[in-house]
């Protein structure tokens, strides 16, 4: 008798069956849905039919606070107008800032459709609302202005948000000289690592050809510079030096010609109509070029290529990146159970997700260090670790929503937003250089003093050698969960958790993709 395998066919059935009761359901919907990272509240809707939509809803209740209302009688009384205008830009300003950056489409092979994304804030009766925002009315210059928080306790919801009159606003310039450091620094690393800050040319050749493996590789540091180079970071560039051998001077022969020609052929790779390389003839940039050819132990008489310098300016105030930072935006971020990204790592599945020892030189991993962990064996996933005993709630409360949401990270396959440190010195090295000098130069001041007293002619000029501290660089991201604007793939996670906890019995989890609008 012979035997046949059915089995392909009744799969094969079973899968039509699954996909006909998905499509004939077509709606789906979840109320008060509280994401795995235990923060944020929202309703969910999702039409699965072809173009379809997911509505997430944050309902809200407002409190204005004066005439008598709330714990402080000194804030400035709100007009119902102002009420209204309030109410307006809160929900303008959320769903502007959330909606539509993203979309999710439905990978299962046969199943492809997609859905775009409205993220609303909605105001409702008080008993319905899953935030009471809390509205404070005072001057701008009040110590209390750009604040905001949302307040996630173990009771039950409405939870508590509370604002000022100015968390609608766009702060133009919050946190920009930190995300310019953090961005400088990135760029630095990035050219740093590339091993390609000194680019050798052919002998008598004024172009790197499309078959020269130095142009891969170039093209691979444009790429991953421009993951960091963003319209409002302006100010610095990459400036192109190009030297001959027997001359070494910019202008005479090839050099300047291998310089314009690798700036516009990287300029072009970057796109955008960016200029960021720029062939230079500055005697600056000359001193560092030369410098750059000693250290790679390169003979400037007899080197022919160019060399690669970053150049940012010498005015502070021309450092700074406009963020229209709005305070608001970031809390209903919270709202939708995104955890803040300024405390740094506390939790070694966010280190992983991050993928930092590729982001970042060893003299920036003091930043990310997690804190009062558990150490995990090498066979331990990160959701096994526990806080140590004695941390303190608020610490272990971010190891919670950082592991949840790492867990998230790594289903969805999305790449980690930056964790750092609020106020972490980036300039890490010369804080160590002038430690180290500063040690040197006390010890060679007791042992002055035991020739010369204290206060002596001698004590005196050895006082002006002090060491001088470096001036403070503290870095910060442009995501809208740090201090910036930008709403990232990982952002939507929260949603996403919901869309494939509500899909599960007809769609694996991992058949779900975030995609950039």
């Amino acid at each position: 008798m012979q035997v046949h395998d059915f089995a392909p066919e009744i799969i094969a059935q079973a899968e039509a069956r699954l996909k006909r009761h998905y499509q004939a359901r077509r709606f789906f919907s979840v109320r008060n849905y509280r994401p795995p990272t235990g923060i944020g509240l929202f309703d969910f809707d999702f039409d699965a039919s072809a173009g379809g939509s997911v509505d997430v809803t944050v309902k809200v209740a407002y409190q204005f606070l004066g005439h008598g209302v709330g714990p402080r009688r000194t804030y400035i009384d709100w007009t119902p107008q102002q009420m209204q205008e309030f109410k307006q830009e809160a929900a303008r300003v959320c769903q502007e800032a959330w909606s539509n950056k993203y979309r999710f489409i439905c990978t299962k092979p046969g199943w492809a459709h997609d859905a775009k994304v409205n993220i609303s804030l909605q105001e409702v009766a008080p008993g319905q609302a899953h935030y009471i925002i809390e509205c404070r009315n005072v001057p701008q210059d009040d110590s209390s202005a750009w604040s905001g928080g949302c307040t996630h306790g173990p009771t039950v919801w409405p939870y508590v948000a509370n604002f000022s009159n100015w968390g609608v606003k766009p702060r133009r310039d919050f946190g920009g000289d930190k995300i310019y450091n953090f961005k400088e620094r990135q760029l630095t690393d990035l050219l740093k690592s590339s091993q390609l800050a000194v680019v050798d040319f052919p002998a008598d050749t004024e172009t790197l050809g499309p078959t020269n493996p130095l142009t891969n590789r170039l093209y691979t540091l444009v790429d991953q510079m421009k993951q960091v180079l963003s319209n409002d970071f302006t100010g610095m560039t990459c400036r192109i030096f190009g030297l001959d051998r027997g001359r070494g001077l910019f202008g005479k022969s090839m050099g300047s010609t291998r310089a314009r020609n690798l700036a516009q052929l990287l300029n072009t790779r970057l796109g955008g109509g960016r200029q960021f390389f720029v062939a230079t003839e500055d005697s600056s940039v000359k001193q560092k070029a030369e410098a750059m050819l000693a250290q790679a132990n390169k003979v400037k008489k007899d080197f022919e290529g160019v060399c690669l310098v970053l150049a940012k300016p010498a005015d502070a105030a021309q450092r700074v990146v406009v963020t229209n930072y709005i305070v608001i935006t970031h809390e209903f971020g919270h709202m939708l159970g995104c955890p803040d990204e300024y405390t740094g790592i506390n939790c070694t599945g966010i280190k992983a997700a991050m993928g930092v020892e590729q982001i970042l030189d060893d003299a920036l991993m003091p930043i990310v260090n997690r804190r009062n962990l558990n150490p995990l064996g090498n066979d331990q996933h990160f959701l096994q670790e526990t806080t140590t005993n004695g941390t303190p709630d608020p610490v272990a409360r971010l190891q919670k929503q950082q592991t949840m949401f790492a867990y998230q990270i790594e289903q969805a396959n999305v790449e980690s937003p930056f964790f750092m440190g609020q106020n972490n010195a980036l300039n890490f090295e010369a804080l160590q250089e002038y430690d180290q000098n500063q040690r040197q130069w006390l010890a060679e001041r007791d042992e002055l003093r035991k020739v010369h007293a204290r206060g002596s002619k001698q004590d005196k000029k050895h006082a002006l050698l002090e060491p001088q501290m470096p001036p403070s660089v503290v870095g910060g991201t442009d995501s809208i969960m740090f201090t910036g604007q930008k709403i990232l793939a990982a952002h939507y996670l929260p949603i996403w958790s919901c869309l494939t906890s509500a899909t599960r019995e007809y769609i694996d989890p991992s058949e779900w993709s975030i995609v950039a609008v």
